[in-house]
């Protein structure tokens, strides 16, 4: 199926940016996407623009924005993760006094879609929306052990 250059553009964009937490220079972004440099400012002043980056206190790092969460929400609503799921999470998370998390399949990977984070100084946090392969953590493994042999061999 044929795409449109400039979308693809940008989501390389949000996706590298995405990947670090303290965001990613221009001149990082130019190197992980081999956009060019001028085509690169006008893609990452449109995003933030439309509010789904911000520029740094250093002006040549851009990090993700709030609009990113907007365009998440939908999603995060649809996947209809019962009342019962939060309060078993929520019970779990008051018995281990640790990070408690769900991820569901999508499309191959794990993507989390609740997240408790441990209230101590030193925690292991990946937030919601993040994506793992199956084969990384136990979630990742458990989902995976319950595949269709079919979908396992991919």
């Amino acid at each position: 199926m044929a795409s449109v250059r400039a979308v693809d553009r940008a989501i390389d964009i949000l996706e590298a940016i995405s990947a670090s937490p303290d965001g990613k220079k221009i001149a990082e972004l130019e190197s992980l996407t081999g956009i060019a440099r001028p085509t690169l400012y006008r893609l990452v002043r449109t995003l933030v623009n439309r509010g789904l980056l911000h520029q740094c206190d250093d002006p040549t790092r851009y990090a993700v924005d709030a609009g990113v969460l907007a365009l998440a929400r939908p999603w995060l609503r649809s996947t209809a993760v019962p009342a019962l799921v939060d309060t078993a999470l929520g019970e779990l998370y008051g018995k281990v006094d640790e990070t408690v998390a769900l991820s569901l399949l999508r499309e191959g990977t794990r993507v989390y879609v609740r997240e408790l984070v441990s209230r101590h100084p030193l925690t292991y946090s990946v937030g919601v929306g993040s994506t793992e392969t199956l084969v990384r953590g136990a979630s990742g493994l458990a989902i995976f052990a319950f595949l269709a042999e079919e979908a396992r061999q991919q």
